[in-house]
């Protein structure tokens, strides 16, 4: 018990052992001879709250007879009774649990940091990995084996971009597509910096979609910007590819890549493709959900239509 002095007027037994004081010595004492964190302003406005609401808990430090500090948690109560007011404080020994929760953040800070490490070192793999095909592709001699070099830098660029987006992202799950398109979009122009010529425009929504489609709808579009520099503009022709997201209807997205380049010859049937191309965007596209269409014609280019399913708003 406590009064409005700060004075303690009584105590049990059990707080005595806690403390090591008798209660004759307690009596003799005030708070802030035994709360080693007591602040005088602090404790005159959490006088006033109780006064007010009645009640209220709060966690502090108690000095022990022999000096040394122990954590406590403190409920404490108005009581009104003839002699005037007091306040009944119920303390509970929390060392323990503090030390845990000390032990536990610990080694919570010490997982981040390797978790942190980790992430480092997959970032700077795809970067390794990247930076080695796009080399092997500047001095590949022969031009088949050096569009696959630069096809597989581009699958791993779509790799490492959303790795980088999901790690920036305050939620995993999900991924912002504007700007994981946009980098991924960049990141295959720069692989394919030796055609100049070759413009690439964005008109993208900010529309998300969880990690599970972000990868493949990726992979989807770097494959397609793959082809169309690849293919799109033979002997150095110039050309324009573009690349549009929006919100369709039913409340799918709608990722459209199209290109202004010499076109596909012949009609353009997905399902009886033999080109593995083709056969991976249809595989990619059923895997998420979604749908790929492609419309293509001699000298009018290519439009390659990815829809997919989007979180609702």
């Amino acid at each position: 018990m406590v009064d409005l002095d700060k004075r303690i007027s009584e105590a049990n037994m059990a707080y005595c052992r806690m403390s090591g004081y008798t209660r004759e010595e307690l009596t003799r004492l005030r708070i802030n001879d035994i709360d080693a964190m007591e602040d005088p302003i602090e404790t005159a406005e959490r006088i006033e709250r109780i006064l007010r609401t009645g009640a209220e808990r709060f966690e502090t430090k108690h000095r022990r007879k022999d000096g040394s500090l122990f954590d406590v948690e403190i409920s404490a109560a108005r009581y009104d009774d003839p002699s005037g007011t007091r306040f009944v404080c119920f303390c509970r020994d929390i060392t323990e649990r503090k030390r845990n929760q000390e032990e536990l953040r610990r080694q919570l800070e010490d997982k981040i940091l390797l978790l942190r490490e980790t992430h480092h070192r997959i970032k700077n793999s795809f970067l390794s990995a990247e930076s080695l095909l796009g080399l092997q592709a500047s001095k590949a001699a022969n031009p088949e084996a050096m569009d696959m070099l630069k096809g597989a830098q581009a699958r791993i660029a779509a790799m490492r971009v959303l790795y980088q987006r999901i790690l920036e992202a305050d939620q995993y799950r999900r991924v912002s597509l504007r700007p994981y398109l946009e980098s991924l979009g960049r990141s295959i122009l720069s692989a394919y910096s030796t055609e100049p010529a070759i413009s690439l425009e964005f008109d993208l929504e900010d529309l998300e979609a969880d990690s599970e489609v972000a990868f493949p709808l990726g992979a989807m579009a770097a494959e397609i910007l793959t082809n169309s520099f690849k293919h799109a503009f033979p002997a150095g022709n110039p050309g324009r590819i573009r690349m549009l997201l929006h919100r369709g209807p039913g409340g799918r997205g709608i990722l459209r890549l199209e290109d202004d380049g010499r076109g596909i010859s012949g009609d353009v049937r997905i399902d009886e493709s033999k080109s593995f191309g083709l056969a991976l965007l249809r595989m990619m596209s059923e895997q998420i959900g979604g749908s790929f269409r492609i419309e293509s014609a001699p000298g009018r280019g290519t439009s390659c239509e990815i829809e997919f399913p989007i979180p609702a708003s």
